[in-house]
């Protein structure tokens, strides 16, 4: 649950690529999420988060994590958005390529209740809410 760590309310939050950050993907769901009470945080990625997924040697270009438990890593809810961007070939099609593509990273880990314990649905009802429904106010256009 290392988003906790940065966010002390069992919240999920929002991490968009360049290109739906633009289109204010993130601020979209966060307001679907506001209208049926499953909200949402929002945060940036940073050059650091695709830093920390570097390869530690020659022999590898990527690693997916570092020896710390996921709550000691420094912006830990960030950080996988930036390797499932670029281990996926995302990071070609930015905000500056001829084929831009947007994706938004869900870090839901705490928001889905404690561990042991019953869970709950959280990010289903603002996903519903965003995707589907498209029934609530929001201070723009979806």
């Amino acid at each position: 649950m290392h988003e906790k760590n940065e966010f002390t309310l069992q919240l999920q939050i929002a991490v968009c690529n360049k290109p739906a950050e633009m289109a204010r993907e993130d601020k979209k769901l966060q307001d679907a999420g506001k209208a049926v009470a499953d909200m949402f945080e929002i945060s940036r990625l940073r050059r650091e988060d695709f830093e920390a997924n570097r390869g530690d040697s020659e022999y590898e270009d990527m690693k997916q994590s570092n020896t710390e438990p996921s709550v000691r890593t420094p912006r830990g809810h960030t950080v996988p958005a930036a390797f499932l961007i670029e281990g996926s070939g995302l990071d070609k099609h930015g905000a500056d390529s001829d084929q831009p593509i947007k994706y938004t990273h869900i870090d839901m880990a705490s928001g889905n209740g404690p561990f042991p314990g019953t869970p709950w649905g959280s990010p289903v009802a603002a996903l519903v809410a965003r995707y589907v429904m498209h029934s609530y106010q929001s201070s723009e256009k979806l």
